[in-house]
């Protein structure tokens, strides 16, 4: 039809077991579907497979070409030379790309994402040889690795773009692309994360601190701290490229949640000092109530002749006579004690 397009073709003769092989042909089934509902995503056109040569196909839009004519279907191009334009290419040709240009970039992929993560699927393979440019526009190409989100599988991806905690989710995948990000915007390897180019000797301008501050988050080796979806990472990338500060708003989170620490903090003081208060008080009057009835007891004990059954828990001390029964002659001589003795006249 005068129309060029891309067709990779996967042999399996290249795998050393079925399962990668089969793994990897089911992520194109799931992929295509999807492939054209997003601008952000390489377009899958078609998809086959002939078992008895060994291999499956797809069939998908051309990259753009890495050289200056722009026009990708132009007769007179010369095919042999064609060198498909990527993020890599770019990095090779530039060595880094401007912030402006960063977050645009970072835009259309996050959005990519965030599409591909709410279909199921991840892509378990970012990097920048991983992106292409069709028509000016970057795609996620390359989906020879995607698969659902829920599926167990062997370690893959590319060493420098994997996650710490491994591939297969949706955090993992935006580690990765932080981990692109990082690379256009230093012009240093993945490798060298977190380190900044020494001749911005260690103090980047304020529009590299606000795209550093959204590379770190990505790139945290901590899940808690990484962002959690990639929604939440265009959000701050949409700030950016508002003139919005990202940093300003990090100070703020962070007032914030110390703000809500300090208060549930105080509040759970006064809480525990309120119990603690509430149970000396009311350990005190207990205390005071027990000791009146004790003495409003004795004070009976010594003007009433106790019957049978009286202040039966007090007969230890029923049994002691008043002080004022002893005389002086008779105090180291104490008589016999009786539960039956009776007041001295």
């Amino acid at each position: 039809m005068g129309t060029y397009r891309a067709v990779k073709v996967v042999y399996r003769n290249h795998f050393s077991e079925d399962r990668p092989y089969e793994r990897e042909f089911d992520g194109i089934k799931k992929f295509e579907p999807i492939s054209r509902s997003h601008d952000g995503f390489v377009n899958v056109l078609q998809v086959g497979r002939n078992d008895q040569a060994g291999y499956f196909y797809y069939v998908m839009e051309l990259a753009d070409d890495s050289s200056e004519i722009r026009d990708p279907q132009s007769a007179n191009r010369n095919w042999d030379a064609y060198v498909p334009k990527t993020l890599r290419s770019e990095l090779n040709q530039r060595c880094r790309l401007p912030v402006a240009e960063c977050v645009k970039i970072g835009l259309a992929l996050t959005s990519a994402l965030e599409h591909l993560h709410r279909a199921g699927l991840v892509h378990r393979d970012i990097k920048p040889s991983n992106v292409i440019f069709v028509d000016g526009l970057c795609k996620l190409a390359d989906i020879g690795l995607v698969t659902a989100a829920d599926e167990q599988c062997s370690f893959v991806g590319t060493e420098g773009y994997v996650a710490p905690e491994g591939p297969g989710g949706g955090q993992a995948d935006i580690f990765a692309l932080g981990k692109v990000l990082y690379e256009i915007f230093t012009g240093l390897p993945a490798a060298k994360y977190p380190d900044l180019p020494r001749e911005w000797g260690g103090a980047p301008d304020r529009e590299a601190q606000e795209f550093n501050e959204v590379v770190n988050r990505a790139c945290n080796a901590n899940v808690k701290w990484r962002y959690k979806t990639a929604e939440e990472m265009r959000s701050d990338l949409e700030l950016l490229r508002c003139n919005k500060s990202v940093l300003r708003l990090r100070r703020l989170e962070r007032t914030d949640r110390w703000l809500r620490w300090g208060l549930a903090g105080a509040a759970a003081t006064l809480l525990l000092g309120g119990l603690i208060f509430g149970f000396l008080f009311f350990k005190s009057r207990a205390a005071e109530q027990y000791r009146r009835r004790e003495l409003r007891e004795i004070r009976i004990s010594r003007t009433v002749r106790p019957r049978a059954g009286w202040f039966t828990d007090n007969w230890s001390r029923l049994e002691r006579p008043p002080p004022f029964e002893w005389t002086r002659k008779s105090w180291n001589k104490r008589p016999p004690c009786s539960p039956a003795w009776t007041r001295a006249p």
